[in-house]
């Protein structure tokens, strides 16, 4: 369930060395991420996908996604875009992805699945992806988030919270260990 290592690597050493801080969450994870002091640490954590709609880690299924590797000391946009440019290369269905900053992160996703290799461009279309905000994060981001970003107004999506990954990692951590 792991992303495939070298296509991975390539991704991140063209844009690992861009900063990237950001103000418009409340939570502010970027800037604390790249303010601690992470000397010699080669991962602070892991990027993982579930399906929404079950809460299992999968690999590739209608509605979500999983593959998971580790981050460099940072949440890096580039971490996440080589993540799910893998999950959903072929998927041809209609998702929702949901991310604590997807309302920062979700600005540029077109530009930068632009970035990859013919081999790897997305099937699905702008039309077939929602982003959302899961619901515990939603509170913490501006008030034009939550009409935007809020899986209360997207087709469905159901009436759920949507932090099944925080769930499963909960489980997953003696694992992981």
């Amino acid at each position: 369930y792991f992303v495939e290592k070298s296509p991975y690597m390539e991704h991140l050493h063209k844009f690992v060395s861009e900063e990237e801080i950001s103000t418009y969450s409340g939570f502010a994870v970027t800037f604390l991420a790249n303010i601690k002091n992470i000397h010699g640490l080669h991962t602070m954590r892991i990027v993982g996908c579930t399906c929404l709609r079950q809460s299992i880690w999968r690999k590739c299924v209608s509605l979500a996604l999983f593959l998971c590797y580790y981050l460099q000391p940072s949440q890096r946009q580039c971490n996440v875009n080589g993540i799910v440019v893998q999950a959903l290369n072929n998927v041809e269905v209609k998702v929702i992805i949901s991310y604590d900053i997807i309302c920062q992160w979700g600005i540029h996703f077109w530009d930068h699945m632009a970035e990859f290799p013919d081999d790897t461009c997305l099937k699905i279309t702008l039309e077939a992806i929602d982003m959302c905000v899961p619901k515990f994060h939603l509170w913490a981001h501006k008030p034009h988030c939550y009409a935007h970003f809020s899986f209360n107004y997207v087709s469905d999506a159901g009436q759920t919270h949507r932090e099944m990954s925080k769930e499963n990692w909960a489980d997953s951590n003696k694992a992981m260990a």
